[in-house]
């Protein structure tokens, strides 16, 4: 087995092993779509990347998560709380001064808030998981929210 093909599985079971997997979907083509956390000290950020249908990266992805069928969505959500550095007052004064954009709620009560990165034009996810008190924080702000629903913040920024 090559290096580049044993560093890419490596890479999926640590996604795996490290809890930084959230979600993969198998689209009807087979390609797959899968969601990850990038950690830091402070936060956590979401990124995905797609595996197209018949590459060696996508038999590896299923030798590693199992099998998916085309429209399957597995979920393997294990969010740890934030760091204590980034404390619940300085999320809410985050919040406060439109740095966020929008909240969803996600399976299990997890809360995922959104900020748009104007450099990558990409939004950019953070994850807080559902009885941290960086959750009470957001739903003091949003009230109460099902899973599945976005909650868009009146911002203060021009």
């Amino acid at each position: 087995m090559s290096r580049a093909r044993m560093s890419r599985k490596n890479f999926y079971l640590s996604l795996v092993r490290e809890g930084n997997l959230i979600c993969a979907v198998m689209r009807p083509d087979k390609s797959i779509v899968y969601s990850f956390l990038i950690r830091g000290k402070s936060q956590a950020l979401t990124t995905s990347a797609e595996l197209s249908a018949g590459t060696p990266e996508h038999q590896e992805f299923l030798e590693v998560v199992g099998p998916l069928s085309p429209g399957e969505k597995k979920v393997f959500v294990d969010i740890k709380p934030a760091e204590e550095e980034y404390t619940p007052a300085l999320l809410e004064a985050a919040i406060s001064d439109g740095s966020y954009q929008k909240a969803e709620m996600m399976p299990e009560g997890h809360l995922k808030l959104f900020m748009w990165n104007e450099i990558t034009n990409k939004w950019m996810e953070d994850i807080y998981s559902a009885n941290s008190e960086h959750a009470q924080v957001i739903l003091r702000v949003t009230g109460p929210l099902k899973v599945g629903d976005v909650f868009e913040f009146q911002s203060n920024k021009k």
